[in-house]
């Protein structure tokens, strides 16, 4: 009813909601839960976030911009060579930056207008750099790319200094992150009576140190709440608040715990923190960005892994060498291979035009993905130097990638124009009941048949017209020729792909993005600075020496690949590594930061642990517990340490304004999907059931918002999305959902253990005119107008589904006279009362999504 009420009046316009909504604005300026303004005013006035640059922006610089500097720049403009020609040097951040005798070189965020580009390209005769060379496009565009970011130069005014002497293996070892971890004894602590569990020995010891004193612990509709957005990532249902509030059972929290664990959106909320570190994406991205219609399996595989807590080790081999491992049924099989795709996810330049660069540009995403995602050190670095940080030589690198490239990658995208790197598919041998792509009518199907006889036909008279007219002398338009042949060839791939992945009734059959090995096992050749023109001997495959037993470069099998004997040294319990890293990772999503902040850099350019003994104690444990991250979770979240309040104390922040040492919990933002999901959920619109496959999935293979097939951008940033989970939602590199963009998602080309938290305007924005926010306001509305009969009750209804708990005196009053008021002059304005009641709710329940209390845990 309140739908055709909202309807039928001008009210359900935006305009007139936001007229109604702002005559009150000065009634509700107090109430720091309802306005969406004090949001927009808190973006305005919020913090930029630290200074210190971001591991992604470091690692590019690292890889792509210093080396090609090394190379071709600093023998002319290097403080080491002596050399500034043209009053420019180059080897330091602050010198680079002060440019030259021609003015600044480099404009962060500019580089149509920096000088070091226009001499890059070679566009002004008396100004080109380096002189002799032009150098390649693909440097040069990781240049335009390097500026646009602003760039970010991690490089300290001295540019010889030395942290670890990679060369010396006893010294490098002595770093604290290469020592295996060593179970500690219980610090001792003088407040016994404060630590719950054995975590809180080691952060109340560090705490006393420092005369930190730790602040309440939180009352417990803020830990139902807090417990309930870190295991699910959905706001906890008002009878769950009452009942854990009411309890008197020790064990209750204990319960609570093993409870939503238990739950199938627990997979869903850290199967999607995995996602974000393995770089989970829906297409190659980059120039082409083409769609991969089958990524949705390995999504789905994270998600139920992380359900039936498979553990850890386990987790990671499969990732590696699904595909070499032994299977105990074709499901099994199957769920091995879709694991692989770990290694096929990543970003592709599928316009590449040569093979050989295209395969080691893959091959060093693979070895970056794997080393960070699971060691937290960045092996890729060594692609074109040794190390410049960590005791990680060239050769050692290009001993890895001969493993890489004894596999062979499907990722499944067909070969059109503009894609130069097509690849097939694995096939599974499974039956599946529930289709993941759209099902083609026998019309359609015949049509496909028909294309592929047709334009194959075509084709051939082409080719033998101009065989013929070469042969007769007669004049050929070969420019003409070529573009019909690939016109052709891309119809005749698409209709191809189309009947080779569905039976014969149109039903799609099962395929997964995935890695096997190549029929050729091969060592790599070490290319002298990376250069794929440049290549040396051939280098024996094996693994990091830092990392390894004095036996790391035992011989691999010659007929495999060696990426079983890979996943077996990841996963080797000496591996100093392993455990280390992904325990801090646990740690940083339920904790807000981690023991080391670079969640995905342990080595010398990364920060160090505040809690080396703790992160120790984690690791073992983690070790001890069969490497299951249910059990790491609960022992951390069962810590008072996790069960402290979120208040402010002057005296601790004086001196620990960054809670390093854990004096109080966190504050966390919702992540995009928290946020979405949330609002969805308060209106009981939110569809609890995992769709089949994606949007992606039924779209089909083609680009990204233009022809031959594929999906439009509509289809990915539009806000008529299906109601399910947003994890389900498409990850499109380059074109991600709104809300996604708004809200920090994590940039799916990279290795993100962390997202960033910012605090912008258009957050607030999103909040005052998203027409999916303004809808599931409506929506919720509704809902509570169903549920509740007066005024008083409906408010209390909301506050505690949209956050966890009844308004104070206060905060009661300012919504009792909002909705007055606006139900008065909506009156006025000619509304019945009940559509006045109705509109005031929607328009209270949007300011009340828009609040800093909804987005944000205590």
């Amino acid at each position: 009813m309140p739908d055709a009420l909202a309807s039928s009046t001008g009210y359900g316009q935006t305009g007139m909601r936001k007229r109604i909504f702002m005559m009150f604005y000065p009634s509700l300026r107090s109430g720091f839960t309802l306005l969406a303004l004090v949001t927009l005013g808190s973006a305005v006035l919020g913090a930029t976030g630290e200074n210190s640059l971001p591991p992604d922006q470091i690692a590019f610089f690292e890889q792509k911009i210093r080396p090609v500097m090394a190379r071709h720049c600093y023998k002319c403009h290097s403080q080491k060579e002596d050399k500034n020609k043209g009053g420019l040097t180059m080897d330091s951040r602050s010198a680079l930056r002060a440019g030259g005798s021609s003015g600044y070189v480099i404009l962060p965020g500019d580089p149509d207008n920096s000088l070091l580009m226009k001499a890059m390209k070679h566009l002004d005769e008396d100004l080109q750099m380096p002189p002799d060379e032009k150098l390649s496009r693909r440097i040069i565009r990781d240049f335009e790319e390097w500026i646009k970011m602003g760039a970010p130069d991690p490089r300290e005014d001295d540019p010889n200094t030395v942290v670890v002497n990679w060369r010396d293996p006893k010294s490098a070892r002595e770093f604290w992150a290469f020592k295996p971890p060593v179970k500690p004894a219980l610090p001792s602590v003088n407040n016994t009576s404060w630590p719950r569990n054995e975590i809180d020995y080691f952060v109340q010891a560090k705490r006393e140190e420092l005369g930190l004193k730790p602040v309440a612990d939180a009352d417990e509709a803020a830990l139902a709440r807090r417990a309930y957005y870190d295991l699910l990532g959905l706001p906890p249902t008002p009878r769950t608040i009452e009942n854990f509030t009411r309890s008197t059972d020790p064990t209750a929290w204990g319960r609570l715990i093993d409870m939503l664990m238990a739950s199938e959106s627990f997979g869903e909320k850290w199967g999607r923190h995995w996602l974000d570190v393995a770089r989970y994406a829906e297409s190659s991205g980059k120039e082409a960005n083409i769609t991969f219609p089958h990524a949705w399996r390995y999504r789905d595989y994270v998600i139920k892994s992380f359900n039936e807590d498979k553990p850890y080790d386990r987790f990671v081999r499969e990732q590696i060498a699904g595909d070499l491992l032994r299977s105990e049924s074709k499901e099994h099989r199957a769920e091995l291979m879709v694991a692989t795709g770990f290694l096929a996810m990543g970003p592709k330049s599928l316009n590449e035009a040569n093979q050989a660069q295209f395969r080691m540009d893959q091959i060093d995403e693979q070895i970056d993905t794997m080393s960070k995602s699971i060691l937290g050190v960045t092996i890729a670095c060594a692609r074109c130097h040794d190390h410049k940080f960590d005791p990680i030589s060239q050769r050692e690198y290009y001993a890895m990638a001969g493993i890489f490239l004894s596999t062979d990658t499907f990722y499944g995208t067909v070969a059109t124009q503009g894609n130069r790197r097509s690849s097939q598919l694995l096939p599974l041998a499974i039956k599946e009941t529930e289709y993941a792509g759209r099902i083609l009518t026998e019309r359609e199907m015949e049509f496909a048949r028909n294309v592929l006889e047709d334009r194959t036909t075509e084709r051939t008279d082409i080719f033998n017209k101009a065989r013929e007219a070469r042969r007769s002398g007669a004049e050929v338009d070969r420019v003409r020729t070529r573009q019909q042949i690939q016109r052709l060839n891309t119809q005749i791939n698409m209709a191809r792909n189309t009947l080779e992945t569905r039976d014969e009734s149109g039903n799609p059959l099962p395929f997964a993005m995935g890695v096997r090995d190549s029929r050729r096992i091969t060592n790599a050749r070490f290319l002298d600075r990376g250069e794929i023109e440049n290549p040396r001997e051939f280098i024996q495959r094996g693994f990091i020496y830092v990392l390894s037993e004095d036996n790391h470069n035992a011989r691999l099998p010659r007929s495999q690949s060696g990426r079983k004997e890979l996943a077996a040294w990841l996963t080797a319990e000496r591996n100093p590594l392993f455990a280390r890293v992904m325990a801090n990772r646990v740690w940083s999503w339920l904790m807000g930061q981690g023991i080391v902040e670079t969640v995905d850099n342990f080595g010398v350019n990364g920060k160090r642990p505040t809690h080396p003994e703790l992160l120790d104690f984690l690791a073992v444990r983690f070790q001890e517990h069969g490497y299951s991250v249910k059990k790491l979770i609960k022992e951390i979240m069962m810590s008072r340490t996790y069960q402290l309040a979120s208040i402010y104390s002057a005296r601790n922040y004086h001196q620990d304004p960054d809670n390093v040492y854990y004096w109080r919990k966190n504050k966390r933002r919702l992540t995009a999907e928290e946020v979405r999901d949330s609002i969805l959920a308060i209106s009981g619109e939110l569809r609890y059931d995992p769709p089949p496959g994606s949007t992606v999935a039924y779209s089909g293979d083609g680009f990204i918002g233009r022809g031959f097939g594929g999906i439009t951008e509509n289809q990915v940033v539009g806000e008529v999305l299906e109601p399910y989970r947003s994890v389900y939602l498409p990850v499109v590199r380059d074109l991600l959902p709104e809300v996604f963009n708004v809200f920090d998602f994590a940039e799916p080309s990279l290795v993100i253990g962390k997202r960033d938290v910012t605090i912008v305007p258009a957050q607030a924005l999103y909040f005052m005119n998203s027409s999916f926010v303004i809808q599931e306001s409506k929506n919720t509305a509704k809902r509570i107008f169903e549920e509740e009969t007066s005024s008083r009750d409906r408010v209390n209804r909301l506050y505690m589904l949209a956050v966890g708990r009844r308004p104070n005196s206060r905060e009661f009053d300012l919504a009792m006279d909002y909705i007055q008021n606006f139900v008065a002059t909506a009156r006025q304005e000619g509304s019945g009362t009940r559509q006045a009641a109705y509109l005031a709710l929607s328009t209270f329940c949007q300011s009340l999504m828009a609040s800093a209390e909804f987005r944000y845990l205590n």
